[in-house]
């Protein structure tokens, strides 16, 4: 199943990525569900982030270790997949993010998850992507809602 999420942004996009690019390894500063992270390694492909998840998507909590497949700072793209830490029940997790400037004090960030699971789930998969999806979005808010702060208190000092 894959998931698209798009969220647009009250800031430039160089300040989206610094937060969501820049910034990968501490996503846990941001995402709610997510009391802690850290990356291993420098911040390039090949980097590990380890998250402690409280619980997403009806699971939890889990520790989920990441690898940093595609990074890619002059176009603001990354992506990861999940090497460990899932559920049985889902066999393959990768997400890629994009952000794309709208003009100069606004951006627009993109999610696509690719998520595969195991067959004996399949008809439980409609279930799974509402689920999964309003995770998602919620992330997405949290980032904005983040990033925009972040703007606010700039402007503000």
């Amino acid at each position: 199943m894959i998931i698209h999420t798009t969220i647009d942004i009250k800031a430039s996009a160089e300040d989206a990525w610094e937060v969501l690019g820049e910034r990968f390894g501490v996503i846990s500063e941001w995402a709610s569900a997510i009391t802690s992270s850290h990356l291993e390694g420098d911040l390039a492909v090949g980097a590990k982030r380890t998250c402690h998840i409280g619980g997403i998507g009806g699971i939890g909590p889990i520790e989920l270790h990441e690898n940093l497949v595609h990074f890619d700072r002059h176009n603001r793209r990354l992506a990861y997949e999940v090497a460990s830490g899932l559920p049985k029940m889902i066999r393959y997790a990768v997400n890629r993010w994009a952000v794309v400037p709208v003009d100069p004090s606004r951006c627009r960030v993109t999610s696509d998850a690719k998520i595969n699971v195991a067959w004996y789930v399949t008809p439980m998969v409609p279930l799974m992507r509402r689920r999964m999806a309003a995770d998602i979005k919620k992330l997405c808010e949290e980032l904005k809602l983040h990033i925009e702060a972040l703007g606010a208190n700039r402007t503000a000092a």
